[in-house]
């Protein structure tokens, strides 16, 4: 595979016809929702200060963007609200180049200007400014929160750093012009790991500017990178199709990915561990989990699988004209909460109705049905019910036994069974009993 300078890719314009703004796929796991107007593309993305999904992406005149880009950042919500706010405008073909974009320790979003030269910066109800960079085409291109409350960026040959006060400094790496830096992140050591697309290298700096390099397996062109919980850091061998992952003191392990010349791009890593990534020609989502075993999700035919981060409720990426959400699905069972104790027992068997329970059940995707149900091992004599279950008026259920037995048996058990269904359809059950004993010894 040829690989071409991330500039070059980032002004790759992609066409797609207009469509419903939101939908969901026939898998029911992923929503896309259109941007609106002729979209060059969904750059990047980041989970805002309040909680929502800011992203970059820039809007033609045209439908083949042969005249000039406006460029926005915008925010939708989980529910898949957007709002857009408009950045300065630029006159050139490309615009000012908008692409990378982060939270900073100033609760601002931080993004980049690659044709711009510059760092903005915007407040969440619109307020922008920059930060021209001191040399003339620098070309930034992703930027990251730091260990120490400053943005860290990418350029052509050095890792710039920023302020929150708009003071920048560049550290050199040690590598060739040519090598392209791309994906940058905090690593579980405190230092900056970022790729080097055309080196073939990750690249590592203090945050006091010492850098040092490693070199990856041939024809791995690593894109993007992000930290594990596994005190490693995991790639994208963008040339390989596979996945990276380097331990602390340099050791290099890779992991092939199912669909053949997939372009693995960029990685996000979940709560729980997982690394995710996307697949720029592969159209899918993957997840691998530190131990190696690997997982795709399709996206959808004839769009781009771009920008990813963990963010409300899933995966949310950039998927051409689309930001794209890839809903987690519940597969954890609810939790019944309330049954009798072990060893519940009703004494002395007075012939009286005892409450012995109070059953709920509790999910985050909320509860669709809970039926609880009682048995008895001895039959039911004529009278009032020796069973009692009602409604307790917030969804569970009140368990009412009679204490009674059969003067000669064994002593009676009551079997009481609940069973609870979540929103998501995971089912779970409870059993327990209790005895009304022969005698007083139990």
């Amino acid at each position: 595979m040829k690989f071409m300078s991330r500039r070059l890719l980032y002004i790759a314009i992609v066409l797609l016809a207009c469509a419903p703004r939101a939908w969901a796929q026939p898998w029911g796991d992923v929503a896309n929702y259109f941007v609106g107007g002729w979209v060059s593309n969904v750059n990047t993305l980041t989970v805002g200060p309040d909680g929502a999904i800011w992203f970059t992406f820039g809007r033609c005149d045209d439908p083949f963007c042969t005249t000039t880009v406006h460029e926005f950042i915008g925010r939708i919500t989980e529910e898949g609200t957007i709002t857009e706010f408009p950045l300065p405008f630029s006159s050139g073909p490309y615009g000012r180049g908008v692409y990378g974009i982060t939270t900073g320790p100033d609760s601002a979003l931080w993004y980049t200007e690659i044709e711009g030269g510059r760092i903005g910066r915007m407040t969440t109800t619109g307020i922008v400014t920059s930060f021209a960079l001191p040399a003339p085409h620098s070309h930034p291109y992703l930027i990251t929160p730091g260990p120490d409350g400053a943005l860290w960026f990418t350029l052509p040959h050095a890792i710039g750093r920023i302020t929150t006060g708009g003071e920048i400094s560049t550290f050199p790496i040690p590598t060739a012009y040519s090598s392209d830096p791309t994906a940058i992140t905090t690593g579980p050591d405190g230092a900056l790991w970022f790729t080097e697309l055309n080196g073939n290298r990750l690249g590592r700096v203090t945050t006091h500017g010492n850098a040092t390099s490693f070199a990856l397996p041939d024809h791995c062109n690593p894109f993007g990178i992000t930290s594990g919980h596994d005190d490693a850091l995991w790639f994208a061998c963008s040339g390989s199709n596979a996945i990276g992952r380097i331990s602390l003191d340099g050791a290099v392990s890779t992991y092939q990915i199912p669909t053949p010349a997939s372009v693995p791009i960029y990685m996000t890593t979940s709560p729980d561990g997982a690394i995710w990534f996307s697949e720029q020609e592969g159209l899918n989502i993957g997840v691998i989990t530190p131990d190696g075993v690997m997982t795709e999700y399709p996206v959808s035919i004839g769009r781009l699988a771009h920008h990813i981060v963990w963010g409300p409720g899933g995966i949310w990426l950039g998927n051409g004209a689309f930001v794209g959400h890839l809903m987690m699905r519940d597969v954890t069972a609810p939790t019944i909460v309330g049954m009798p104790a072990s060893g519940c027992s009703i004494w002395p068997p007075n012939h009286k109705l005892r409450r012995v329970a109070r059953i709920s059940a509790m999910d985050e995707s909320g509860i669709n049905v809970l039926t609880v149900t009682v048995t008895s091992s001895e039959p039911q004599l004529p009278g009032p019910p020796d069973t009692v279950v009602t409604p307790d008026g917030s969804g569970g259920f009140v368990v009412q036994l009679r204490a009674e037995r059969q003067p000669h048996g064994p002593g009676r058990i009551y079997t009481i069974v609940a069973t609870v269904q979540d929103n998501a359809g995971n089912v779970a059950e409870a059993v327990s009993s209790c005895t009304v004993p022969r005698d007083a010894r139990r």
